[in-house]
């Protein structure tokens, strides 16, 4: 049985992976990890690891809604009218590295943070790019009014 066949196998059963950096991590119903389904992802797991990578490292096409948004952008790249804005006031004690560490582990979880469009022959595709990378910046703004 092929990598892909397998997973998408652990997929019907709401079993899902994902790479954070080198890491195999997943998320599975708590009955669905039986101690032979342990076992085979133990055995698989390089080639599981080996498959995400791969599968990152592959463009595929843009949805409707995607294409949309790729010619608005290519007709007016510097608007921020698809952009959303967000401010808070914070009013305890911040632990700056846990909130940047908790950004990272989003990004790494969900791959849709990490998507990276290009052109290729004119038509857009997007790649998921495998590092978790995000520009996180710390402003204090205690004293501004």
């Amino acid at each position: 049985m092929s990598i892909k066949v397998f997973l998408q196998q652990l997929a019907e059963q709401q079993i899902e992976f994902w790479l954070e950096g080198e890491a195999l991590r997943y998320r599975a119903p708590k009955q669905a990890m039986t101690p032979q389904r342990i076992a085979d992802l133990k055995e698989k797991k390089q080639a599981i690891i080996d498959y995400l990578i791969e599968q990152a490292k592959t463009p595929f096409d843009l949805s409707y809604g995607q294409r949309a948004l790729w010619f608005l952008h290519q007709s007016a790249p510097n608007s921020p009218a698809y952009n959303v804005a967000f401010t808070a006031k914070i009013l305890s004690e911040l632990d700056v590295s846990a909130l940047q560490q908790a950004f990272l582990h989003l990004v790494a979880r969900h791959d849709a943070l990490r998507l990276r469009f290009r052109q290729q022959q004119g038509e857009p595709q997007q790649w998921i790019d495998t590092r978790a990378l995000i520009d996180f910046q710390l402003i204090d703004a205690a004293e501004w009014d």
